[in-house]
């Protein structure tokens, strides 16, 4: 949608009322803002009214049709009136249109430009679309009014995180806006952000994709440079919320650097492509030093090239914001103990005072021992002798550094799983289980993890998700972040599965990691990703030998996975694949529950099965879960 900045004569015109209309209604009384062209038809003069509205000057027109300033007679008040030119008026065009109107219509935020009304009116032989939307008298380009009000950074950041917050309103409302840029967040006369022009914006609804309108393969909407990487491919099938993450990335460096982070604006357009897709961004503390640290992190976290890499939502880049404008720990770098520590301690001076004590008493006991251990091993490095008493050493200061790492991590886990089950207490679990995972994670960075070590940081991942977005033991509904640490937890159960001898117990692990994954992806709705995570656990543990010792478990994993499957398809209608999951599954562990009729879970998860598929379409399989269930309840 064009630029609603321009100033109006008719915004200060005293005879007008809060509504924007002018108290005695003639003709006379509102001046035109600008002079009343048909951008249309060069050869034909715009109408006078358009259905209620009286066209009062044109705001702007672009590429499907113009924008103008006009008043509403029921109720009184001045509005953008959007037409879509009659050349632009095909098929194609008009769907659209139509797409626009219905995308705009489910979104009711204070920080999106609502739309009042939308139909069409007769011009010559033609019938032509048109919308009312708000009218925002005197704005200005984010941008363009940052730097006339000459505002600080914390000013600029609390800005645009309320940006974050209605574009997250629009990706909740399944609407992609994906023309994000500073022409279409302008800022009103109170201060306040007003997106505007989700017209090319794409449901992300599955049902809705359907009948609304499909860009094509190819073809690149927007402007070049505020797009993601993946967008300039102009494949709409790549494009998702992220792509808006990455605009408003480039929103925030131009907010902060005054500048953006690529030039293409006189580049061909492949070389501009590529220059977006490949070239990394000039670092934000190197054009001005206001903008390091976390800051800079935040800026080029939106700016990742892989979306995978960015932040996952709006709402997680303005969360971010947040964090650094409150002085707490960001979540775009690995929350290491210093870190936290470091960020804590800036803002809980006197509390953590005596704490500190304690920590630097542990903390350099570690050190020392660390450092021992390392002169030791420099001394045998260099002196390539068998002296005894340097071997001694060295074996001393490696004997206790495995102590002091042994002691650590049963602290630590001690601690974690003694608090685990109680009720609430979720920030204090959530900040053991970040306070494990970032411990392990360090002695993995620095090389010094062996397979015990990595296995307690797969454990620290997976509580990380447990509390929250987990079910057992209360949650704090993270469902996106519970998929981040169920996916850290994942690839480090993989890495053991590379790396060992007999890699069956880790590919289990990565069985039920996955298995966990698509549980929060049903709950998030994204139930084909949770089919094809549970497919690919599977497939780790199709060929496992009968006799292997593992087997009982690997298969057990399998019944369950398959089980999962079956919710999962009966969840979107597709019934019969659903029928044949629960089917495979349920012989799965019928076969267990034969061969290993002695074992109490195997009997509970048959049980279980039974009465969690429904198969009561014969009276003797009602029987027979009926049996199973007496049969296992004293283990319940």
């Amino acid at each position: 949608m064009p630029d609603q900045s321009e100033p109006h004569d008719g915004d200060m015109d005293p005879t007008l009322d809060s509504s924007g209309l002018p108290e005695k209604s003639t003709e006379d009384t509102i001046q035109p803002s600008h002079p009343a062209a048909w951008p249309f038809d060069s050869d034909e003069p715009p109408p006078e009214r358009i259905g209620q509205y009286r066209i009062i000057g044109v705001i702007g027109s672009g590429g499907m049709g113009a924008v103008y300033e006009a008043a509403q007679e029921n109720p009184r008040r001045r509005v953008a009136l959007k037409v879509v030119k009659q050349d632009r008026a095909s098929p194609a065009a008009m769907k659209r249109f139509q797409f626009e109107v219905q995308t705009l219509a489910r979104l009711r935020h204070p920080g999106i430009a609502q739309i009042y009304e939308a139909g069409t009116f007769k011009h010559g032989e033609h019938e032509q679309p048109f919308f009312a939307m708000e009218y925002i008298p005197g704005a200005r380009p984010i941008t363009l009014f940052a730097d006339e009000m000459n505002l600080s950074v914390e000013d600029r950041l609390h800005l645009f995180r309320k940006v974050c917050e209605a574009v997250h309103h629009g990706h909740q409302k399944g609407v992609i806006h994906r023309d994000l840029k500073p022409d279409n967040i302008l800022i009103d006369r109170d201060g306040n952000p007003k997106i505007i022009d989700f017209g090319v914006a794409r449901a992300t609804d599955a049902d809705l994709a359907v009948t609304t309108l499909q860009t094509s393969i190819g073809q690149i909407i927007g402007t070049l440079q505020y797009m993601s990487p993946e967008q300039c491919l102009g494949d709409p099938n790549l494009v998702d919320t992220r792509a808006d993450v990455y605009s408003l990335g480039v929103i925030l460096y131009e907010l902060l650097c005054h500048e953006l982070p690529y030039n293409v604006q006189r580049q061909a357009m492949l070389e501009a492509i590529r220059i977006i897709r490949e070239d990394a961004p000039k670092r934000p503390s190197t054009i001005t030093r206001i903008i390091r640290g976390d800051l800079e992190t935040i800026a080029l976290k939106a700016l990742e090239k892989q979306s995978d890499r960015r932040y996952d939502s709006a709402m997680s880049l303005g969360r971010d914001i947040g964090h650094y404008l409150d002085h707490d720990p960001i979540e775009a770098r690995p929350p290491s103990l210093i870190y936290q520590a470091r960020m804590f301690a800036y803002k809980h001076r006197l509390t953590t005072a005596a704490a500190a004590i304690v920590i630097l008493s542990i903390t350099g006991g570690l050190v020392a021992t660390f450092i021992a251990w390392s002169h030791a091993t420099e001394l045998a490095n260099q002196l390539q002798v068998a002296n005894t008493e340097v071997t001694e050493q060295r074996d001393l200061a490696e004997s206790r550094l495995q102590d002091a790492k042994s002691l650590h991590r049963s602290q630590l886990r001690d601690t974690f799983h003694a608090v685990r089950d109680l009720e609430g207490a979720l920030d204090e679990k959530l900040r053991i289980a970040a306070n494990v995972a970032a411990y392990f994670e360090g002695l993995r960075e620095r090389g010094q993890a062996e397979d015990v070590d990595l296995e307690a940081l797969a454990d620290a991942y997976f509580e990380l998700a447990e509390v929250r977005g987990g079910a057992a033991h209360g949650n704090l509904g993270e469902l996106n972040e519970a998929l981040v640490d169920i996916g850290r937890a994942r690839e480090v159960w993989e890495s053991l599965a590379d790396n060992a001898d007999d890699n069956l117990r880790a590919s289990i692990k990565v069985a039920i990691m996955r298995r966990r994954e698509a549980l929060i992806l049903q709950e998030l709705e994204r139930f084909p990703e949770a089919v094809a995570s549970l497919e690919a656990g599977q497939r780790l543990l199709e060929t496992v030998p009968p006799d292997h010792p593992n087997s009982l478990a690997a298969q057990r994993v399998r019944g369950l996975s398959l089980l999962d499957q079956g919710d999962i398809r009966w969840a979107i209608d597709d019934h019969s694949m659903a029928r044949e999951s629960w089917q495979r599954g349920m012989e799965i562990l019928a076969q267990l529950a034969e061969a290993h009729s002695d074992n109490a879970r195997v009997r509970r998860d048959y049980a279980h099965a039974y009465r969690r598929v429904g198969l009561s379409e014969a009276d003797v399989d009602a029987r027979r879960s009926l049996n199973t269930l007496r049969e296992s309840r004293t283990v319940f």
